[in-house]
């Protein structure tokens, strides 16, 4: 009997978490700037990576871990407070985005706009000017981009350290002017 209160509270933990499936393709990245995700991730092997991500709109700063894997068949993607609790995970397919989000997961969070941002910082530039529509992407000498509304800077994305053959190893900062939030990326490669 004295069991009945512990299964009682993993019952209500489970149903906490939500899982969401999505066909949405259109992702708004700025106003009337909007970024279509591909029917499969642009990355290939290339993406097998552990990320620690600070993440900073207007007062609010929250820090968290993610591992993402890739291969020719997709993406997955695991969140983690670090060292902590998961808070959501994705798996994007091809045609099909599948998120589950735990408790924790701030409200708001979205798997398409995330996937939007890997896209801005890490597709590659044709993949990205594929996607993008109402706005121009610029990639600078240094490999860093910029995407322009009407000549003016949007979003801008920053490879600190430079960028390396491996976009996917080592800091990247992604600064939506637009919306106003920003991502610093470290990112440490991992085996596929």
């Amino acid at each position: 009997m004295s069991l009945s209160p512990i299964f009682l509270l993993i019952g209500l933990l489970a149903a906490c978490a939500t899982t969401t499936e999505s066909r949405q393709t259109k992702v708004d990245i700025a106003p009337s700037v909007t970024l279509t995700l591909p029917d499969r991730p642009p990355f290939g092997r290339d993406a097998n990576v552990v990320q620690l991500v600070q993440a900073v709109y207007r007062d609010r700063t929250e820090i968290f871990q993610a591992i993402i894997s890739s291969n020719d068949d997709g993406l997955t993607l695991i969140m983690t407070v670090p060292n902590g609790p998961r808070i959501m995970s994705l798996e994007w397919r091809e045609n099909a985005l599948r998120a589950k989000f735990e408790a924790v997961a701030p409200k708001g969070l979205s798997a398409e706009h995330m996937l939007a941002d890997i896209m801005t910082i890490y597709a590659p530039p044709e993949a990205l000017r594929r996607a993008i529509d109402g706005a121009d992407l610029d990639v600078k000498s240094d490999g860093s981009r910029e995407l322009l509304k009407a000549g003016q800077p949007i979003v801008r994305v920053t490879y600190p350290s430079g960028l390396s053959a491996n976009p996917w190893d080592g800091r990247a900062v992604l600064e939506n002017i637009a919306f106003g939030y920003r991502l610093a990326i470290n990112s440490h490669p991992t085996e596929p």
